[in-house]
């Protein structure tokens, strides 16, 4: 039995790291910072054994007082074996998949509002757009009073032109 257990702790360790680096790596992918992906990955850590790991085990603590000691080496298994239970729940769902973590993520983005900087960054850019198209729009405006000047030039040098030749048919009339 306590090989059993040591395996399943080895097992379950291994996936735990991979799950580490796994998931840092897919935050960072994301365009986390590297800094809001191992707070997050830290989280759900935290969560894994301060919060269900601990439920397990927890009465050890009050068990210790106890000056029954055939309660308390009973109570000992019990608990060690409810612990070695929740490892095996992760395991199960991979870790990553675990109602725990799930609700751990949720926890995470809506206290530290995550995404907002993709927001903001997005706000930037539509404003810059914006002072682009409007910088266009007196580019283009500045065009059309351009090309009006011209056409009326144009138009001045086309009626001198015919005055000019007019003249020039009279005289030689």
């Amino acid at each position: 039995m306590c090989r059993e257990l040591l395996a399943d702790t080895l097992g379950f360790m291994s996936a735990l790291c991979s799950f580490i680096s796994d998931t840092n790596e897919e935050l960072t992918r994301v365009s986390f910072a590297e800094s809001d992906a191992w707070e997050l990955v830290s989280k759900l850590i935290h969560r894994m054994f301060a919060e269900d790991c601990y439920q397990r085990r927890g009465i050890l603590a009050e068990m210790l007082d106890s000056t029954d000691h055939a309660s308390l080496g009973v109570g000992l298994l019990l608990r060690t074996f409810d612990t070695h239970q929740v490892l095996r729940d992760y395991q199960k769902y991979s870790i990553a998949n675990h109602p725990s973590i799930a609700s751990e993520y949720v926890c995470f983005l809506v206290v530290n509002n995550c995404g907002t900087y993709k927001i903001d960054s997005m706000e930037k850019r539509c404003l810059k757009m914006e002072q682009s198209v409007e910088d266009i729009k007196y580019i283009v405006e500045n065009m059309h009073k351009k090309v009006d000047s011209l056409r009326n030039k144009a138009d001045d040098t086309k009626r001198k032109e015919e005055e000019a030749l007019k003249a020039v048919r009279a005289l030689k009339n």
